[in-house]
């Protein structure tokens, strides 16, 4: 049998090197996070706000098991302390709430009451009074949509209005005055969908374009640059997702919940256009739960399975 020869056996021993290097480089970053379990919140919740302030997150309302159907209660975490205090509760709770902070004070943007069927107000929490304000006079009047905060500046995208019909309007909110003024608008209308900016882009990943009938969500991810005023559809989501969770960690869009038992969560590297699942986390899937990101670390809490959950969980990303 010929023997192969020299010049051969080094070219393919290179090849696999590079390939095996390749793997590697590829495969170490994100590949295993480490989870751990934390302080379940005082009330389960889904639906609600979850934001960082300075050291802190914030639980705000969401949907609950209650006669109602809806949470008022607001709980504030310590992450030394691995421990939830209960805070001043939400004034006027609702439905599939949108927070945002502006300046250190936690504001809802957007939520819904099913039981008055109006548009919940412009509500500002205050962590170092531990007092709520009400601008009665100023209603986002979008049901469902997503929520970023841009350049100090309040973004609403899609959602639906007070007649079902489903938008595609990328709109700027000032929560203090009611201004608004229309930006652009998404390739397509959608709501249940989740929106985050890295970059002057905004990210706007799964929910569904239409909100009666056979709602079918959706696996795209869409980019927006500000600075191009122009979008791109990108790499679509490993699966379709409503109501999935979004945000960015060194670089990674994460999305979280909304979609199949089977796939809890994915991260996008935007440099690569590619997708990567992630492990299953400490305490299963579940839909409409809420992430937030302190000191590296991915904090994921609440969300439904079969009930409303207490669970939190910590993915430390630090040492990637």
């Amino acid at each position: 049998m010929r023997k192969p020869c020299p010049v051969y056996k080094a070219v393919l021993l290179f090849a696999l090197c590079c390939v095996f290097t390749a793997s590697i480089s590829l495969g170490t970053a994100f590949a295993e996070v480490v989870q751990a379990a934390k302080a379940p919140m005082h009330d389960g919740r889904a639906g609600f706000g979850l934001e960082t302030i300075g050291d802190k997150l914030y639980a705000v309302g969401g949907e609950n098991g209650s006669a109602s159907g809806m949470l008022a209660s607001v709980e504030e975490y310590d992450p030394q302390a691995d421990r939830w205090t209960l805070k001043a509760g939400l004034p006027m709770p609702g439905v599939h709430l949108k927070t945002a902070v502006i300046d250190g004070l936690l504001y809802v943007i957007a939520g819904y009451d099913p039981n008055t069927k109006r548009y919940l107000p412009v509500q500002i929490y205050d962590p170092k009074t531990n007092k709520w304000s009400i601008k009665k006079e100023i209603i986002c009047e979008r049901y469902d949509p997503a929520i970023v905060v841009y350049d100090g500046r309040v973004y609403v995208i899609g959602g639906y209005d007070s007649w079902g019909v489903t938008q595609d309007t990328v709109e700027q909110f000032d929560p203090n005055t009611g201004d608004r003024r229309l930006i652009d608008r998404m390739p397509a209308p959608r709501f249940g969908h989740g929106a985050v900016i890295l970059d002057d882009i905004l990210y706007v990943a799964g929910g569904a374009n239409n909100a009666y009938g056979t709602v079918k969500p959706l696996n795209t991810l869409l980019a927006f640059d500000f600075r191009k005023n122009a979008w791109t559809q990108e790499k679509p989501m490993l699966v379709s997702r409503m109501h999935p969770a979004l945000t960015f960690v060194k670089g990674q869009l994460f999305v979280v919940g909304g979609g199949t038992e089977e796939q809890f969560a994915e991260r996008y590297d935007p440099s690569a256009d590619r997708w990567t699942p992630l492990k299953e986390p400490v305490y299963g899937n579940r839909n409409e739960l809420e992430v937030a990101v302190l000191d590296k670390v991915l904090y994921l809490a609440g969300g439904y399975r079969q009930t409303y959950m207490t669970a939190v969980e910590a993915w430390d990303l630090s040492n990637q």
